[in-house]
């Protein structure tokens, strides 16, 4: 799709450990917005492969990766993130840091990451892989400085609960991100054997929601 005169191609991939309501309400949240996106699913071993693998392939002018529990909360998303990235010098990504390992390193997380292929390039073609420093995509904000690469956040704003600590913030199962975003975060943690259905209740519930309120306001 064209978005400002640029080529977008947004992507999610979910694996066989993901209720199919969890995908359906996602795509339904974005079809309440009229946003494209492309559910894959994926027999990889792990998420970061898949998004290694789809990045080095794909030929795209702007890429949009989202995690399968994660959400728009209104319109107009993918134009401000292509107007945040379309300096070509740019990445944006939602706001976190490893707990453990380097506590103070905040970087753009890929629950909702844009790039561009300049960029991509420019910063010599980082992995998704999680490293001794940081998780998934952190390798991105990592190398960002060397090459004069301007990162970008959705900053954390609330969160269901206080898991996990960035900075000054809290956040955990059920973060928005500056009234633009919502993740669930570990919704692969469904387990049917021991009914473990919190995440994946809450990430539904918080779907309907979503698409009810648009559904009235429109």
């Amino acid at each position: 799709m064209e978005i400002n005169g640029r080529n977008v191609q947004v992507f999610s991939c979910y694996m066989n450990n993901i209720p199919e309501r969890v995908v359906e309400c996602q795509k339904q949240v974005f079809d309440t917005f009229n946003m494209e996106l492309n559910q894959e699913f994926t027999d990889l071993s792990f998420h970061h492969d898949w998004m290694d693998q789809k990045i080095k392939s794909l030929d795209f002018d702007i890429l949009i990766f989202f995690d399968i529990d994660c959400i728009p909360l209104k319109p107009k998303l993918y134009e401000y993130i292509v107007d945040q990235i379309s300096d070509d010098n740019s990445i944006i990504g939602v706001e976190q840091v490893n707990q453990t390992r380097t506590p103070n390193f905040v970087y753009a997380a890929p629950a909702c990451f844009g790039i561009t292929k300049k960029v991509y390039e420019k910063l010599n073609s980082p992995s998704f892989k999680l490293r001794d420093e940081y998780d998934c995509g952190g390798e991105f904000s990592w190398v960002a400085p060397k090459y004069g690469v301007n990162v970008k956040l959705f900053e954390i704003t609330s969160s269901l609960n206080k898991k996990w600590k960035c900075l000054n913030k809290r956040y955990g199962n059920g973060t928005t991100y500056d009234d633009w975003l919502y993740h669930q975060f570990e919704i692969r943690f469904f387990d049917i054997a021991t009914q473990d259905k919190i995440n994946a209740y809450q990430f539904i519930k918080k779907c309907k929601e979503i698409i009810l309120k648009y559904k009235w306001s429109q």
